[in-house]
């Protein structure tokens, strides 16, 4: 019961604070490392969240389902700008 209130907890707020956090991260490295952070970071903090649905969305947590669909939405538009970034560069 205490692994999932955790979960609860942890995984309404990750979808939207993990990416800025690993975007901002990213920010620290140079070159390839800040690419590949840039690229993984997002959809590692993201992973949890889509393994963990079911036990964070419980309950009714209409609040983890709207972050982790604004996540989502952010990550569609995201990872084409991005790519195209990267390849301008």
């Amino acid at each position: 019961m205490q692994w999932q209130n955790f979960l609860i907890l942890v995984g309404t707020v990750l979808p939207l604070v993990g990416p800025v956090l690993a975007i901002r991260f990213a920010f620290c490295f140079k070159d390839w490392k800040r690419n590949v952070l840039l690229l993984s970071g997002p959809v590692i903090t993201i992973l949890p969240c889509y393994f963990y649905a079911e036990v964070i969305g419980n309950n009714g947590n209409l609040l983890f389902v709207t972050l982790f669909m604004l996540a989502v939405v952010f990550l569609v538009i995201y990872y084409p700008i991005l790519i195209l970034l990267l390849l301008l560069k």
